[in-house]
């Protein structure tokens, strides 16, 4: 019999309901908030958060994403999307130029531009029917609330990146991890390497502390999310959401968390859940 461990310290209460979707809106609202609490705390904005990049540079970048995370939605996609590598370019340059174009703005002016795009993502959202097909990068599609989904993953990892440079607490709200996680899922068919995948037939469920689960099934070198939804699968993972983001974004090693209890898996075949991260290395 399995025993869950009760909530890790970066974890907040769930807020939303253990059985409903957590709305990413709203956890985008308050993830936003407490990142500019954290970014008007008196912090060093030149302090080295994430490779080269300082404080200052992080919340730039998030500047300038949540703008490209709105042309999304509002259908801005480039015909060029369409392919992998020009997808990735526009990203890129989208970062780069978040960057370096606001070098010279003081941290009170990114955060100041930083809250504003944010409001203007949140109003773009929310005036877009949650079931409206839209058309992501690669030309895939998507629906506002994964974008929006996305957009509290980023500030969840960048806020953790930005908390430990200064020696800040970061607490994750357990509800915002669980709609990143929730929302995000339904684009990691797009990482998939077929190389790696040929000839694997596997499928799991991954069910988050807190509430809600998605199914995921490689099958004839596609992978799918959902159609598998309910049946018997192979493999079995329980996740704590704050955990496994921040695991996926290598701030907070594998095997730590597992020894901890916040990544479990059991089934036919639970070696599968070691198998993912090979199967999608650009997750």
């Amino acid at each position: 019999m399995l025993t869950l461990n009760e909530p890790a310290r970066h974890d907040r209460p769930d807020t939303s309901g253990p059985m409903g979707d957590p709305d990413p809106v709203r956890c985008l609202e308050e993830v936003s908030a407490d990142l500019v609490e954290l970014l008007r705390s008196g912090i060093d904005p030149d302090v080295v958060a994430l490779g080269e990049w300082t404080v200052r540079d992080v919340a730039a970048h998030l500047a300038g994403l949540m703008g490209v995370y709105e042309g999304f939605v509002r259908g801005e996609v480039d015909d060029a999307d369409s392919d992998v590598e020009s997808a990735a370019t526009r990203i890129a340059r989208a970062n780069a130029l978040g960057v370096a174009g606001r070098e010279a703005m003081s941290l009170d002016d990114v955060v100041d531009e930083f809250e504003a795009s944010v409001r203007s993502f949140i109003d773009e959202v929310r005036g877009h029917d949650p079931a409206e097909a839209i058309s992501l990068w690669q030309a895939r599609p998507g629906r506002p609330g994964v974008v929006a989904g996305l957009a509290v993953m980023e500030l969840l990892v960048h806020g953790d990146d930005i908390a430990r440079a200064s020696k800040r607490p970061w607490p994750i709200p357990a509800d915002a991890a669980r709609a990143a996680c929730l929302q995000s899922a339904w684009v990691l068919p797009w990482a998939l390497d077929p190389a790696k995948a040929e000839g694997v037939d596997a499928s799991w469920v991954v069910r988050f502390r807190g509430g809600g689960a998605r199914w995921f099934r490689i099958h004839h070198g596609t992978a799918e999310v959902d159609e598998w939804r309910g049946q018997s699968t192979d493999c079995t993972i329980s996740v704590r959401p704050s955990s496994m983001l921040l695991v996926m974004f290598g701030r907070r090693r594998r095997w730590r968390e597992i020894v901890k209890g916040n990544l479990l898996a059991w089934g036919r075949r639970p070696w599968i859940a070691a198998r993912v991260p090979e199967w999608f290395p650009n997750a």
